[in-house]
């Protein structure tokens, strides 16, 4: 894996940056962030900060999140209300990518785990 792709997974693992009072965030409860608060994060070897900001375009993220060693990486987005985005990273092999959905509802801005996908039975 390169350091562009760990960096990039740890950036999409790092908007957790809305609970800055839960460094070891546990993808079991919705966390609601504040606009213009910054946020500092600590998801294992990972490490950064970020915020959000309101403008004409909406919510506007910004995450800057690097492993130690590896160049760190912003996230940037505008979400409108109704708009959610959903972020993944992958882990080890056979081991299923951690994701994250933030969502903009109204003026309220949540990070959440995902609602699992559905599992198929094999005919």
């Amino acid at each position: 894996m390169t350091r562009l792709t760990r960096a990039a997974s740890a950036a999409l693992l790092g908007l957790a940056f809305f609970a800055p009072a839960y460094a070891d965030t546990r993808n079991d409860q919705n966390l609601t962030g504040k606009p213009g608060v910054g946020y500092s994060l600590d998801l294992g070897e990972n490490r950064g900060t970020g915020y959000y900001v309101e403008t004409p375009q909406g919510y506007h993220l910004v995450l800057t999140l690097g492993a130690e060693g590896a160049s760190p990486l912003r996230f940037e987005t505008d979400l409108a209300a109704g708009q959610s985005v959903e972020l993944s990273a992958p882990r080890g092999v056979n081991e299923p990518a951690q994701s994250i959905r933030i969502t903009r509802d109204g003026d309220q801005l949540t990070i959440a785990p995902p609602v699992a996908p559905a599992r198929f039975a094999a005919e």
